[in-house]
């Protein structure tokens, strides 16, 4: 999906070497939570699938935050996944931590001859009570094709000096930074690969946060809709904390896993109890999927106006809650369309890699990865 730049304030930073076509194409790379995520793919030869150069998830030695303050730090994390994977160059492109980027919906008049950029900013400049200098925006159009009066964007905002504190991390720890994105570009860009550039796909992506979640609506490569929820794992794993009487680390161990590790005492029996506990969280849980059937319910509803009556052919969940085993099927007897956990490594060619979470961990980064092999990224 092409991302429109403000003029001295977008996210996509240039690069010296535009130019010239690289040998390789650029790492995604994405400072999940928890987890570097890596991805890169080869040149993609004529009519066939891109090939996957290299792909690894590794943990942090210690939490995000000390890592994200200390490039020595990083350099040495990135060493060793350069050592133990076939990645070739150091040009990334990246997006920054979540809890860097503000999003938000912003609707605006267009009279025919006005500038669109000036007419978002001085729309922006409206809602928000401080100063657009120190802010960099990017945005991502929504609605600019029908014959409503009003035009729709997906606005992305950082703090400018994170901004840069954040490339000068990247840049002191041995990388080159081709572009920063924004990550639902890169969900919508690995969506239009998984479901083969099919123009008329229409797709539902939840995307589980912590404390929120996104739905996003893509047609073919059109982001369509994408609005946040209050629906997050910290407030189910905390409501299955205090109905079991364990832990929320307990609580996440048993929905993420098939073993016990970390688990209470009470939790640490065989296989097919494990599965009943989840069975029976799940069920804990049922007012709160149906809380989350309803916020699909109205967003399949606004998305019938949007697609002008065309179908949501399925549901994709990505981040956290995707990793708890059993959720789908239960979000799936609440719902019409068939929901599944995106395989962004499956899509493609060349040799894959697994982590103990399975595929979720490279979603974004592969996302990030295609943005030189997708026209019009």
């Amino acid at each position: 999906m092409a991302m429109a730049m403000f003029k001295s304030m977008a996210f996509n930073m240039p690069v010296a070497s535009w130019l010239r076509r690289p040998r390789t194409h650029a790492i995604g790379l994405e400072l999940s939570l928890n987890r570097l995520n890596l991805a890169q793919f080869k040149s993609q030869p004529p009519g066939g699938l891109p090939i996957l150069q290299a792909a690894c998830s590794l943990p942090y030695p210690s939490d995000r935050d000390t890592l994200l303050a200390s490039p020595q730090s990083l350099k040495a994390l990135l060493a060793s996944a350069f050592k133990q994977y076939p990645f070739r160059g150091r040009r990334v492109t990246t997006l920054l931590p979540a809890d860097k980027v503000r999003t938000l919906s912003l609707s605006y008049p267009l009279k025919p001859g006005q500038d669109e950029t000036d007419i978002i900013l001085t729309t922006l400049a409206q809602r928000l009570n401080e100063r657009l200098e120190d802010l960099i925006i990017d945005y991502i159009p929504i609605r600019t094709t029908d014959d409503r009066p009003e035009r729709l964007v997906l606005i992305a905002m950082a703090r400018r000096s994170e901004v840069i504190d954040y490339l000068e991390l990247l840049r002191r720890a041995g990388l080159d930074v081709a572009s920063v994105e924004i990550g639902q570009t890169a969900i919508s860009r690995l969506i239009l690969w998984l479901n083969g550039h099919v123009p008329d796909r229409n797709s539902l992506v939840i995307n589980f946060g912590n404390d929120n979640s996104y739905l996003t609506m893509i047609a073919g490569r059109r982001l369509v809709i994408d609005h946040s929820i209050d629906f997050g794992e910290a407030t189910l794993l905390k409501r299955l904390a205090s109905e079991l009487d364990i832990s929320g680390l307990q609580a996440r161990a048993l929905m993420r896993s098939a073993d016990t590790d970390g688990q209470s005492e009470q939790w640490t029996s065989a296989q097919p109890c494990n599965d009943n506990a989840r069975t029976l969280a799940l069920d804990i849980l049922l007012p709160d999927l149906i809380q989350l059937k309803d916020e699909i319910r109205r967003t399949l509803i606004y998305a019938a106006s949007e697609l002008h009556g065309q179908p949501v052919h399925n549901l994709y969940l990505f981040g956290s809650l995707a990793r708890w085993n059993g959720l789908r099927e239960h979000l799936q007897g609440l719902i019409e369309i068939p929901a599944q956990y995106p395989d962004p490594l499956g899509a493609f060619q060349g040799e894959r890699w697994h982590t103990s979470d399975g595929q979720q961990d490279f979603c974004i980064a592969t996302g990030l990865a295609l943005k030189e092999l997708t026209p019009h990224a």
